[in-house]
């Protein structure tokens, strides 16, 4: 439930980094995960009253928190842009292969309330995380500000743009069965290897996730690398070893399976902030991001109850996984449509003119864009 408000409540966050403030946000939002956290300590017993303070309170904090770090990069980098998101979503993976050991220990030496308020402690340190987030865009926004109607609050431009409807549908189409092996995977070699443990199989996701998130962000930063054909490429290898995982009867193959699974993953995950500033440009990049992951949350919630009943009613994993296999390779086809459309000649030139400024402002050169005198103008012009 906290994952599914966190990505329900993605589209508030990136109006609320829009038009309030990115640091802003963040510190918010980590304020409010943090108190979701402590008061979840009070009430772990009683599972309604978690459903408000984990499930609902923690999943906002984080989702204002989260959509802010995503877009906050790309106001510090251009050339560059892929590497670090993959850097820094690699963090998720580290704790992912961290967490059920240190969690297992805290809860069998602390108990499951005070392991609760240790959280809590941790999630307030995203405060002083949030405190570097300081905005750089701002001059560069190609849409006037306008106080009627949904332009008071909305990107509408993004809307009117054929490449990212086709993506914020593909996106949610291509998730639907993507948490499938991370829910059912240790259940299935319960099942068909009983004397593995398929905990190590999620480690070996979560390895390769993050190696796969820096080299993925790695080659797109390549000029001549398309990102939307390496998520693409992404989707069909995640699809095809998800359909292959019940026809695998060898846990040192499911291994082999989970390694590779995980470097897709990782790409996966690496490019949706890359592919969002791609598409929409450094004005809608936030509400992109927000908007995408709103409509992925529903797929992802609903893939796994679905396999689940699945299993219960013919007894195997076989069709589940099949069918969980099948959603990533659709919206593989479906991102191939926006090789179609060629990109607004505006946004791309929005695009180039704050590539141009980030790269004159960036320390390393020890220039400001007013010394270049009457030239400064004349790109400054060039923003929309």
């Amino acid at each position: 439930m906290a994952i599914g408000t966190t990505f329900m409540t993605s589209v508030a966050a990136g109006i609320l980094s829009d038009w309030w403030d990115l640091r802003k946000t963040a510190i918010a939002g980590a304020i409010i995960a943090s108190l979701g956290m402590f008061l979840s300590s009070f009430v772990y017993r009683k599972v309604g009253f978690l459903c408000t303070t984990y499930g609902l309170l923690f999943g906002v904090g984080s989702s204002l928190v989260y959509t802010p770090s995503l877009v906050i990069l790309n106001h510090y980098f251009s050339r560059r842009r892929g590497m670090v998101n993959g850097l820094v979503s690699a963090g998720s993976s580290v704790f992912t292969i961290l967490m059920p050991f240190l969690l297992g220990n805290a809860i069998s030496g602390l108990g499951l309330a005070n392991t609760f308020r240790l959280l809590s402690g941790f999630t307030l340190i995203m405060v002083l995380c949030s405190t570097s987030f300081r905005p750089q865009l701002g001059r560069c926004r190609s849409m006037q500000e306008d106080t009627r109607g949904l332009r008071m609050w909305f990107r509408t431009r993004i809307w009117r743009d054929l490449r990212f409807i086709i993506w914020i549908v593909s996106m949610p189409l291509g998730l639907l069965g993507y948490f499938v092996p991370y829910v059912h995977l240790v259940q299935y070699v319960k099942d068909t290897i009983p004397d593995a443990d398929g905990k190590w199989l999620m480690l070996c996701i979560g390895i390769t996730s993050g190696m796969g998130k820096i080299v993925f962000g790695k080659i797109s930063d390549i000029p001549w690398v398309n990102r939307v054909i390496l998520q693409q490429v992404s989707f069909v290898a995640l699809g095809t070893l998800t359909m292959v995982i019940p026809f695998v009867a060898s846990f040192p193959a499911l291994i082999c399976i989970t390694l590779v699974f995980g470097l897709f993953d990782g790409g996966l995950i690496s490019l949706l902030g890359p592919i969002a500033y791609d598409i929409c440009g450094p004005d809608g990049v936030s509400q992109g991001i927000g908007s995408v992951l709103a409509l992925c949350s529903i797929p992802l919630m609903v893939g796994p109850p679905i396999a689940g009943a699945l299993y219960e009613m013919s007894g195997s994993y076989e069709m589940a996984f099949l069918m969980a296999g099948g959603p990533p390779l659709i919206g593989a086809l479906g991102l191939g449509l926006i090789q179609c459309i060629k990109q607004k000649p505006t946004l791309r030139a929005s695009q180039t003119a704050e590539t141009t400024i980030s790269a004159l402002d960036d320390p390393l050169y020890a220039l400001d864009i007013r010394d270049l005198g009457p030239l400064s103008t004349q790109v400054q012009q060039m923003l929309p």
